[in-house]
């Protein structure tokens, strides 16, 4: 008897039906066509269905199906009480992390026969509140996405690990014999363990190499006057749950903002009138956004109103709390604003005022109306802020500048897409020709990607291992949920091994946290112990004490560095869509539904 494995789709395929081999000469049915599909006014109505959409859009669950029948992801621990083997028809549950640069959540991943089929929150997080967006609970589709690369590539053609990790290796060996300049360009990175592995990769390769973190959706100012006026590099946590009034510029806090899933959890608890709780919400914005539309008054400005409604607020503020007034910020809307005011003050320490801006002298001076309401340590909190964003603008624009200059000899790419998203795209791009190594670890190939010698695409994060900082003291684990689909390698084993350190990625992150998380060195069976209780929950909060802050912000300075947006005719105010994010998701047919 064969022990050859032999796997099928289904019994159509298991008894080679009629049916089967005519739908197997096809790479569609017969009636999965453009015209099929939108002859009814909604997919429902026409001679297909929602299954077959997906398939029209390129998704197959094929190599899936293969995945999850072999050997279950070994260490991984399910959320519930963990079968001894898989039961068909019965879903396993299992606690991770999702973070994108923009997006963060901890999660529990619906899995059936070992495929991963939703993502639902984890209400075990305090941080997240077991909240997630639409963004987070439609990336598990992005799984099974066949545009996804499907192993290593060099200059455009198929190669394997082998031969990319030689070559690679072999030149930035040469680049750091040499002095060069390697920089590692990423989105955000919150994760410790993928922290101190790109602290590895700098200890090999010397002095020369960098690490730049770029956000396609920027928070520069508010991180640049964070750090001017508290000394804070980091976004304060928003506790919407604690505020009597929320003022708003143009802050889509609920949808496009960091940790916004959270923040709707928050805004919700204090938005309830039979529970006897409902807070004051006033939107200043130019476009409608779905915060906006839950406001209790919302007021339309043009763009170039904005830096005059912010300095006429912080003006009645001050002359209410006895602070000193700025010059300016005479407003038509200063009826509506002394209302406003009126109401912050009155609810002192129960307020929250929030800026889209990315003016870090807009943002000093939302800081400074805060710390006159004495906001700080009740609904705002940078004791222990928020490392969800990190990236500032400045030292993008300086890589693009040294790029174009030549002094940029190793580029390696992880997370963000700059090709697309980068203002100056055209920059990047001509500078990114001028790299010696050029390498990307997108699960595609991406506009950026393109343009580089290497791919070296990352796992999803459904297939990843890893951990995560999302706020000072809170921690949380991603774990893999599904055997990888193709040949893919997570970006830090790549580090890695271009280190000389052939560790999992696993076993780095149990080493890293064992050095960070017990106090006691005298029982390795504890440091297990609380390690998969950990992974088990998928979070652990840290027992410390959060950083004293006080406000030191110059706001006269900032007042004056405030660029001015010009009034004419026609105003642009550009926004993050609900769906689509940053557009890193274009490709996901349940956000594009």
């Amino acid at each position: 008897m064969s022990k050859t494995k032999r796997y099928w789709t289904g019994l159509d395929q298991l008894h080679n039906t009629p049916e089967f081999q005519e739908s197997a000469a096809n790479e569609f049915t017969p009636d999965t066509s453009a015209e099929h599909l939108l002859e009814g006014e909604n997919l429902d109505e026409g001679k297909t269905k929602r299954r077959d959409f997906l398939k029209f859009l390129g998704f197959s669950v094929g190599a899936a199906t293969l995945a999850a029948c072999e050997t279950p992801v070994n260490k991984a621990v399910p959320y519930l009480n963990k079968p001894e083997e898989i039961t068909p028809g019965v879903p396993n549950y299992y606690a991770s992390t999702f973070f994108d640069g923009t997006d963060y959540a901890s999660i529990l991943v619906k899995t059936r026969e070992g495929r991963p089929i939703k993502i639902v929150g984890n209400k075990n997080a305090k941080l997240t509140g077991g909240a997630v967006n639409a963004r987070v609970n439609s990336s598990v589709l992005g799984l099974y996405d066949s545009a996804r690369a499907a192993g290593p590539m060099k200059g455009g053609e198929t190669s394997d690990w082998s031969t990319v990790d030689t070559d690679i290796s072999n030149k930035l060996e040469e680049i750091g014999a040499a002095a060069g300049n390697i920089v590692i360009l990423t989105e955000t990175i919150i994760s410790p363990s993928t922290k101190k592995a790109i602290e590895e990769f700098k200890t090999t390769y010397g002095e020369g190499v960098q690490h730049v973190q770029y956000d396609a959706i920027s928070a520069s100012g508010a991180l640049e006057a964070n750090e001017a006026c508290f000394g804070v590099r980091a976004l304060p946590e928003y506790n919407f749950a604690a505020a009597d009034v929320v003022v708003s510029f143009g802050a889509d806090f609920l949808a496009g903002f960091p940790n916004s899933a959270a923040n709707a959890v928050g805004y919700g608890k204090m938005r309830d009138p039979k529970g006897g709780k409902m807070s004051r919400h006033i939107q200043f914005e130019s476009n409608m956004s779905l915060t906006g539309s839950n406001a209790d008054v919302r007021v339309a400005i043009k763009p170039s109103e904005s830096v005059d409604a912010v300095i006429s607020l912080y003006n009645k503020v001050a002359s209410a709390t006895g602070g000193s007034a700025l010059s300016g910020g005479k407003s038509e809307y200063d009826t509506t604003i002394t209302k406003v005011a009126n109401e912050l003050v009155a609810a002192k320490g129960k307020g929250i005022v929030v800026s889209n801006s990315n003016d870090a002298g807009v943002q000093t001076i939302v800081n400074a109306i805060n710390n006159l309401l004495g906001n700080y340590g009740t609904t705002l909190d940078l004791a222990k802020p928020l490392y969800v964003k990190a990236g500032v603008d400045s030292e993008m624009d300086k890589l693009v500048a040294d790029m174009n200059s030549g002094k940029v000899q190793a580029l390696l790419i992880h997370g963000v897409n700059p090709s697309y998203s980068y203002g100056a795209a055209a920059k990047f791009n001509s500078g990114l020709g001028r790299v010696g190594l050029t390498v990307s670890f997108a699960d595609r190939v991406d506009e950026t990607a393109a343009g580089t010698t290497y791919l070296c695409p990352d796992h999803h994060y459904l297939e990843s291992w890893n951990d995560s900082e999302a706020k000072a003291g809170s921690y949380s684990l991603t774990q893999p949920t599904i055997q990888p689909l193709f040949k893919t390698r997570q970006f830090q084993e790549s580090l890695l091994k271009w280190t000389g350190n052939d560790s999992t990625y696993y076993d780095y992150i149990k080493a890293n946290w064992a050095s960070i998380h017990t106090a006691s060195s005298n029982a390795e069976i504890l440091f297990s112990d609380f390690f998969n209780t950990a992974l088990f929950n998928g979070v652990f909060d840290a027992e410390a004490e959060g950083a004293i802050v006080e406000f030191v912000g110059d706001v006269n300075a900032a007042a004056g560095s405030i660029q001015e947006i010009a009034a004419g005719d026609f105003e642009l105010e550009l926004y993050v869509k609900a769906g689509m994010g940053d557009g890193s998701y274009a490709n996901n047919p349940w956000l594009q539904e």
